[in-house]
């Protein structure tokens, strides 16, 4: 059946101010409306509703413009035929509006890709429009503010609607798949939003996604406080049950048992709004048919408890999730661009808290599988599309305005033949998720290799008197050793009354008593860790990358090293990473490195780097302390290595401890530098060089978080690594007996955030999760960097201190 436009109008909106617009619109023989609104601000979001049914947002096909305001897409599936009332609900003071809406016959109810542009002055660039199945409609909504031009549709689209007032115009424009490209005419001073959607036809068919819904109950455990309340439920055919039980109480979770045996809430999966908790458990093959759920309070509990219980199959037993709050606000959103994998299936669940609500909406496309309304709370759960990603929104009712919190869950699901699964993953949302069966199938087992972490002091939380607030303090077991960073070579330390950033230069903001509480804490929690100091002739304010520089190493005398050390005792730091990493600024090539007359690759640094590691190991002696060099990407290029692409003026960095066997053996480990060599650089390749010019020297892989890579070039134009890069970094670690891998740095990602995460584009956390499940470390589901709150590891924050240094 092909599509067609059955209707099509458009209304000024005039002021939306807490009111509310109605027109009468009548869809008779359409089975879709698509809605367009506009308005002045980006904060505030109007909620739809066609007689009395909600008008769902179109999350990813929204936009906000400064100068122009906000313009949204919404839509209704197999909408009541006939004449109702299209009603805009402005829940504050939005500006002036307009809206359009156009009925759609033939559509099989899926919408594809959306796309959106700003427009102005003249013609608008080129959209991404190109339609993904040759039977489908294009329908794309304008909207012009201060003035009110003409438009000139390009070759094969059609001007559905348009209005005009309040020095505003409404647009709908409609297009079939074999039109040309949205390139729109208009006066050269227009300035106007464009948002636009792919609608398919009844005939096209999405592929069925390989998880099924087994069960999806919302139950109302009513008011608990000392008591229990059970409720059963049928598991028949599931593989994993995912729990979530709300609470209008913060100071702790209720216990919860599931056929008697207790469940366990992820500190990390428990999401707190403003009066209220959702917290999320799982278990892998619950007993195949009905089972009992019960919920004790305790001394003190006291709320409105709910619980959202989903049966699934074709699972791993892994899932995750990621919260989004809105406190007082009854439209949330969530951001799940880039985030999540198709080929696994997502659910979301949205609760109101501390009144009867009905229950909340979500975006259009996803479905609702079960809600209930209870005295004190209302609860919902739905299902994405199969085509999801972009925004999703969260719709409570406009007035009385509730609290809300929403919780995407992903689902991972099973490859076609897994066998079963006796433990459960739950980890933060894009959070690696590799198959819990058989975990090592056709794969190298790690033969204890381990995962160490460079730890920015200068970006941790400026209340270092409170160290259970730190990131410092709650740093995971799968952690080894943790890099404080960075040091400067002249230590004048003396005691623990000094300010830290003064006489050792770690960018800790308090006292030495202070970093020393922190650290203890740590070790309580954490009684196997190790702690190292990266020294560093260059700070996080400023780049000092001279060799032989007496302010620098070149200054380093005995007192200075007695001063650090006595740091490290003090500390309970047992090593030393040599963080060497110099280059001259002088562009002669005796002030790098070369290739001499006989073949040995020699450096402007040879002299300095050896004196430096003779130094440190005489004033660090073995057993008590570790050193560790840095040595950077390509400095194991040389000898049979030296034509390797890229090379570069650093090739053959470290081909001076080759030659002196002395300070060869001052070495207990490298942090080779396996990153920011440019997008050809093969850190596999490199780390078979310097296993080969030091095969006794433990080494360990560099992965790095953060943005992109630096390029050849200077710029941001390097390689970002995958989690499959990941992968197979640790494979190749494993298969070649490396000591592991490390990661600079802990907080980049959190404090610096610098794309869409995801399996392309990973931050710090979910690479370390996923070092950590390879190499078969502990807690290997939780964050790399949380500070302990109910949010930590999923929260950006602004930077804190002095900007980053690099490593």
């Amino acid at each position: 059946m092909s599509l067609s436009v059955t209707v099509a109008q458009a209304w000024d909106a005039g002021l939306l101010s807490g009111s509310t617009f109605t027109a009468s619109l009548d869809l008779a023989g359409a089975d879709l409306l698509v809605v367009a609104v506009s308005w002045q601000l980006d904060g505030d979001f109007p909620l739809i509703t066609y007689g009395d049914h909600v008008v769902r947002p179109i999350g990813n096909a929204r936009l906000f413009d400064a100068d122009l305001g906000s313009l949204a897409l919404f839509a209704l599936a197999a909408p009541p035929a006939g004449a109702n009332a299209l009603a805009v609900h402005a829940p504050w003071w939005m500006g002036n509006g307009m809206v359009s809406a156009t009925g759609i016959a033939g559509g099989s109810g899926d919408l594809g890709v959306a796309w959106s542009a700003v427009q102005k002055g003249g013609a608008s660039p080129d959209m991404d429009a190109r339609p993904a199945d040759a039977a489908s409609l294009r329908l794309l909504a304008g909207m012009a503010r201060y003035s009110a031009p003409e438009i000139t549709p390009p070759e094969g689209w059609t001007e559905q609607a348009s209005v005009s007032g309040s020095g505003q115009r409404a647009y709908v424009l409609t297009a079939g798949a074999t039109a040309d490209a949205v390139s729109v005419m208009a006066a050269s001073w227009s300035q106007i939003l464009w948002a636009g959607i792919e609608i398919f036809s009844a005939g096209r068919r999405v592929p069925a996604a390989h998880v099924d819904t087994t069960l999806a109950q919302v139950l109302d455990f009513g008011l608990i406080g000392l008591n229990t309340v059970k409720r059963r439920v049928s598991m028949a055919g599931a593989s994993l049950l995912v729990l979530a039980v709300i609470r209008g109480n913060v100071t702790g979770a209720p216990t919860v048992t599931v056929d008697g045996r207790p469940v366990t809430f992820v500190d990390q999966l428990s999401y707190e709004a403003d009066g209220g908790v959702i917290s999320l458990t799982a278990v892998n093959a619950p007993p195949d048919g009905e089972v009992e759920i019960a919920i004790t309070g305790y001394y003190g509990y006291y709320g409105p408890t709910m619980a959202a219980v989903i049966g699934l199959s074709g699972t791993t037993g892994q899932a995750g999730g990621l919260e989004v709050t809105g406190l007082q606000n009854y439209r949330l959103a969530l951001n799940l661009t880039g985030a999540t994998d198709p080929r696994n299936v997502l659910v979301a669940i949205s609760a109101l808290f501390w009144r009867r609500f009905d229950p909340p909406v979500a975006s259009y496309g996803w479905q609702l599988l079960a809600a209930e309304s209870g005295d004190n709370a209302a609860l919902a759960i739905f299902r994405a599309p199969t085509r999801y990603g972009g925004l999703v929104e969260f719709l409570g009712p406009v007035s009385p305005l509730p609290v809300q919190k929403a919780v995407a869950i992903e689902i991972v699901a099973a490859p076609a033949e897994v066998a079963a699964v006796s433990g459960t993953l739950l980890a933060p949302l894009a959070s690696p998720q590799p198959t819990a069966a058989g975990r090592d199938a056709g794969q190298p087992v790690p033969s204890g290799q381990l995962y160490d972490v460079y730890y920015e002091t200068w970006m941790d939380h400026p209340w270092p008197h409170v160290p259970d607030q730190l990131y410092l303090t709650h740093v995971p077991r799968y952690v080894h050793t943790l890099v404080l960073s960075f040091a400067f070579p002249l230590c004048t330390y003396a005691s623990l009354d000094d300010n830290i950033a003064q006489t050792v230069g770690l960018g800790w903001l308090g006292t030495g008593h202070q970093l020393k509480a922190a650290l203890d804490l740590l070790r309580r929690r954490h009684p196997t860790i190790q702690f190292m100091l990266s020294v560093q002739q260059s700070t996080p304010a400023q780049y000092r990358p001279e060799p032989y520089d007496p302010t620098g190493w070149a200054g380093v005398r005995g007192e200075h090293l007695a001063a650090m050390r006595l740091f490290c005792e003090d500390m309970g730091i047992t090593g030393i990473s040599v963080d060497y990493e110099l280059f001259s600024e002088s562009l002669e090539v005796d002030h790098h490195c070369w290739t001499d007359a006989s073949g040995e690759r020699r450096c402007y640094t040879d002299a300095e780097l050896v004196w430096v590691l003779k130094i440190f190991r005489a004033a660090f002696p073995r057993p008590t302390y570790r050193i560790f060099l840095t040595p950077p990407h390509v400095a194991a290029y040389f000898g049979p290595y030296e034509g390797e692409f890229p090379g570069g003026w650093n090739a053959g960095y470290v081909a001076c401890l080759k030659r002196d066997p002395d300070a060869r053996a001052t070495l207990d480990g490298m942090h080779v530098m396996t990153y920011d060599a440019g997008a050809d650089y093969d850190p596999v390749r490199a780390m078979e060089a310097f296993a080969y010019h030091f095969p006794t020297v433990p080494l360990y892989v560099g992965l790095r978080a953060g943005p992109r890579e630096w390029g050849s070039g200077g710029d941001r134009t390097g390689a970002k690594r995958s989690l499959s890069d990941i992968m197979e970094y640790c494979n190749a670690a494993i298969r070649t007996g490396a000591a592991g891998a490390f990661m600079y740095a802990m907080m980049w990602d959190l404090f610096d955030p610098s794309g869409d995460y995801g399996r392309d584009y990973p931050d710090g956390s979910m690479v370390s999760q996923l070092v950590a499940e390879r190499f078969h470390l502990p807690e290997a589901s939780r964050p790399l960097a949380s500070d302990g709150s109910a949010s930590a590891g999923f929260v950006t924050a602004p930077r804190l201190g002095p900007g980053g240094g690099s490593m």
